[in-house]
């Protein structure tokens, strides 16, 4: 499984950056754009993570859209 990602608020593709080394965000960026690709081809939905939110604590009401940030960030090794 591959993980592509943006953060210019473009749908990444699997021609975005692929996933290999942990992610600074650009000073600028608001969102972040995440898919994951298996053989080429889209798995899943994507995700859009304000940075904003990325910067606090991972907290939500919704628990399922809470873990999916955690599978996210945690596959990501993200740093801000």
């Amino acid at each position: 499984m591959d993980i592509h990602y943006s953060f210019d608020n473009s749908s990444p593709d699997n021609f975005y950056p692929k996933y290999q080394l942990p992610v600074t965000a650009p000073k600028d960026a608001r969102y972040m754009k995440v898919i994951t690709y298996r053989a080429g081809k889209p798995i899943g939905r994507m995700i859009s993570l304000p940075v904003t939110e990325l910067k606090k604590e991972l907290r939500s009401i919704d628990p399922v859209y809470n873990l999916l940030k955690l599978q996210v960030l945690s596959r990501l090794n993200f740093r801000l």
